[in-house]
């Protein structure tokens, strides 16, 4: 959890995490129903790898930049707003189950098997025993927002936002490169773990991504200035969550 927040927190730095995010977006047409499903299918594939409350930061407020650029910025009264933030909330908390990555409640749960089993559990088995079950609880979930979704149609200057956006972000960045391959191999690592459990068996997931995010205090921009500093970090921790748990 440490790990992954401080990876996250880098993204956040960098802007790789708006980058993708608006890339994504950038796809999307004005209907509502496209809308919807890019949302709330984009919230739950980012969640089901980043905790469900960065997903959820990210994507809102990226909505709400797009729904007063297309005139709906009113989303106590509005029609098409709420049901957007809907699809990301909901999107998100959808995503936390698919994989153990998802949120801390995940890993919590995968060291109570641990405790019970006495054995190292392979976050493989995580994903093909929830993917059914995930793909039912997605297509219910989507096919609820489209039907109180209905009645609205387009949503005008939608797309023309986030091409704007996207097109408005200066060329990718060598520490935005190097954020996001970071959290690549970690998860690559953490998902390919019965390849090494025999030779390395003390590398575990959690470690894994200490490593990759204590990396990220050694990265650099173009002036050579280290991305984060502890200070930044220590601010930005999701401290309350940690004595929670």
């Amino acid at each position: 959890l440490a790990g992954s927040n401080i990876i996250a927190i880098a993204w956040e730095v960098t802007g790789v995490d708006k980058r993708i995010a608006a890339y994504v977006l950038s796809w999307v047409g004005t209907s509502v129903r496209q809308q919807i499903a890019v949302w709330f299918l984009a919230a739950t594939i980012l969640s089901s790898v980043l905790p469900n409350t960065v997903v959820a930061a990210i994507m809102c407020s990226i909505a709400i930049s797009m729904l007063k650029f297309a005139g709906q910025g009113d989303l106590k009264n509005g029609s098409v707003g709420p049901i957007i933030m809907l699809a990301i909330v909901w999107g998100a908390n959808n995503g936390g189950m698919l994989t153990p990555l998802g949120g801390s409640m995940n890993l919590i749960t995968v060291s109570y098997i641990e405790e019970l089993t006495n054995s190292e559990f392979i976050y493989t088995d995580w994903v093909v025993q929830l993917f059914p079950f995930g793909l039912v609880v997605t297509i219910i979930t989507l096919l609820f927002l489209f039907f109180i979704a209905k009645g609205q149609k387009t949503l005008p200057g939608s797309r023309q936002y986030f091409k704007n956006l996207y097109e408005s972000m200066p060329p990718i960045r060598r520490e935005e490169v190097l954020s996001l391959i970071a959290f690549i191999f970690a998860a690559a690592l953490s998902f390919t773990r019965q390849l090494y459990q025999s030779f390395l068996p003390d590398l575990k997931p959690g470690f894994i991504f200490l490593i990759f995010g204590l990396l990220m205090f050694f990265i650099k921009d173009k002036e050579k200035k280290r991305i984060l500093s502890w200070e930044h970090v220590e601010k930005n921790m999701m401290w309350g969550l940690f004595f929670l748990l």
